[in-house]
């Protein structure tokens, strides 16, 4: 039986192909899984701000979609779709996962960042995502308003005509991508974004920064296992998954 610890309900983008595999890799045993995709807007969702806000309206019939496997809590599982309206549109999202299933715990990807950053006590944080300038003042500015320092954000160069290219990356070329961030003043780094391979490098960068780094992925899972009260510190991806 899969899930007889926990299981993790994810709602996502109908082009994610990173956020679950990285997720089934990390997760420790006796968790499972399970996503309800919605179709988005022809396009990037990196490149471009309209399929964000579309996404809200996906949110109550992809949780309803997840309800007959039972999960133990529901993400939103988009991270710039999280946080593109401010606190009250993750507020809302939040609220819309709760309308259709009340008695579930909900999250999105961002709140289960900014939980993580908190947890590991990281005020000062270096930024590292794949999104266009526009995007990526939001993040800042979301960040900054609920007490976070941003000291540094750089963005992965190059231009996606699609969801599917900006996704074929590897963990080796996130290793530099990520590290490239990094600055003195930095206490812990955060990687925006579920499409970024990262899980792999983790360990090794924290071990070569000597600081704590935080990915999209990573934060949702052990967000999620919390919420399961999974209690299991798991090794080789980083320092917030071995604090369970």
């Amino acid at each position: 039986m899969y899930g007889w610890r926990a299981r993790i309900g994810l709602i996502i983008p109908d082009g994610d192909s990173t956020l679950e595999p990285e997720l089934w890799r990390m997760a420790p045993e006796g968790v499972a899984i399970f996503s309800a995709r919605f179709h988005t807007l022809p396009g990037n969702t990196s490149q471009t701000d309209k399929h964000l806000w579309a996404m809200a309206d996906k949110v109550e019939e992809a949780t309803k979609l997840l309800l007959p496997l039972k999960p133990t809590s529901i993400t939103f599982g988009c991270t710039s779709g999280s946080f593109i309206g401010g606190t009250e549109w993750t507020e809302g999202l939040i609220k819309k996962i709760n309308n259709a299933a009340p008695d579930i715990p909900a999250s999105t990807i961002i709140t289960a960042a900014v939980a993580a950053l908190k947890e590991l006590e990281i005020k000062k944080v270096a930024v590292i995502t794949p999104y266009i300038k526009k995007i990526n003042d939001v993040l800042k500015d979301y960040l900054e308003k609920i007490g976070f320092e941003v000291v540094n954000m750089q963005r992965r160069k190059g231009e996606y005509k699609d969801v599917y290219e900006f996704q074929d990356n590897n963990p080796h070329e996130n290793y530099k991508l990520i590290r490239s961030v990094d600055v003195p003043g930095a206490e812990g780094i955060f990687q925006s974004c579920t499409g970024l391979h990262a899980a792999p490098i983790i360990e090794k960068l924290e071990r070569d920064l000597g600081k704590p780094v935080i990915t999209s992925n990573i934060a949702t899972l052990w967000d999620a296992l919390r919420k399961a009260k999974v209690s299991e510190p798991t090794k080789g991806y980083g320092s917030l998954l071995r604090m369970l």
